[in-house]
């Protein structure tokens, strides 16, 4: 039986990327794939290019009656796949060759160690400019590693969408999205990370563009900056995004997670409370995580670490 990778893509004005992405996708190593597009009501010429890859490569695509946002449309695209195996792709990236044959094949291996088990695959990231020339080396180096639920919420172990492969366990489980999820992908990696499994690739299989119409996009911060947000700011960095993907999870699963993750959600938003002080948030991180962390200086370390977002 062939495994066939369904490829989502929303799109959105993106004409400028969207070719070198679909050529790269379409160059893939691994030849067993569909693609899906949903395009979010674009007004320049990126419907012409979708209908052209249409014709030539037999690119499926779909267009929204009215704007829906990047997380319903990645949902909507995903809903029209008809396999068992799905990657997204944003509109203005490149994979690496090998990127699917890579991911799937780790993806066959780990179902055969967990069969029947929601699964998500993820690898490293080169991150680039809007020339595609080398900006960082990799996106989430050894913190990729990093497993477990409280880990997940405090380190930089952060999934990129574009960089995953899922199976229709986690599908399931997943979707449809709950209404204004902000972070779709970081959704995906709690609910994998409580229910399933979860796998890192170290190997970078993906430039991971960075330009002046990013949605979100990765920002590059300096060691020194670092230690002045962790300093000046709170404890942990995170965003509002962040905090209400959290919120929805919690929502969503209340029923059925474990006292131990519920108690660590509470800990969690216990720690970002604006109205604790900094040598109080700093305690409650250390009392937290100490036990799985090691000595004190190395948890202080790896908190100013897991500051860039």
């Amino acid at each position: 039986m062939k495994n066939i990778v369904s490829i989502a893509i929303a799109t959105y004005n993106g004409e400028k990327f969207l070719k070198e992405q679909l050529d790269s996708i379409y160059g893939q190593t691994y030849k067993e794939i569909e693609v899906i597009v949903c395009d979010d009501c674009s007004t320049d010429g990126t419907v012409e290019i979708l209908d052209n890859y249409s014709k030539i490569y037999g690119l499926k695509y779909i267009i929204n009656s009215s704007q829906l946002g990047s997380v319903k449309t990645f949902e909507r695209a995903v809903s029209f796949c008809k396999t068992n195996y799905y990657a997204l792709s944003d509109q203005d990236d490149v994979w690496l060759p090998n990127k699917i044959e890579t991911l799937i094949q780790q993806m066959l291996i780990t179902e055969q160690t967990y069969p029947n088990q929601p699964i998500i695959v993820h690898h490293d990231v080169f991150i680039v400019d809007k020339d595609l020339k080398n900006i960082n080396k990799k996106f989430l180096y050894n913190d990729g590693k990093t497993s477990g639920f409280k880990n997940m919420l405090f380190s930089n172990a952060k999934i990129q969408g574009a960089a995953t492969l899922f199976n229709k366990q986690l599908k399931d489980l997943s979707f449809p999205f709950p209404d204004n999820i902000p972070l779709h992908d970081l959704y995906l990696s709690y609910i994998c990370e409580t229910f399933g499994k979860r796998i890192y690739i170290t190997q970078p299989l993906m430039l991971y563009r960075q330009h002046d119409n990013n949605q979100i996009g990765a920002e590059i911060i300096s060691r020194g900056k670092r230690i002045r947000n962790f300093f000046q700011t709170k404890v942990i960095l995170a965003n509002d995004n962040e905090k209400s993907t959290v919120r929805q999870f919690y929502y969503q699963f209340n029923n059925v997670l474990k006292i131990k993750d519920k108690n660590i959600i509470n800990n969690y938003f216990s720690i970002l409370d604006f109205n604790t002080s900094l040598v109080l948030k700093l305690y409650k991180v250390i009392k937290f995580q100490f036990n799985s962390s090691g000595s004190v200086l190395k948890l202080i370390i790896k908190i100013i670490r897991s500051s860039i977002y």
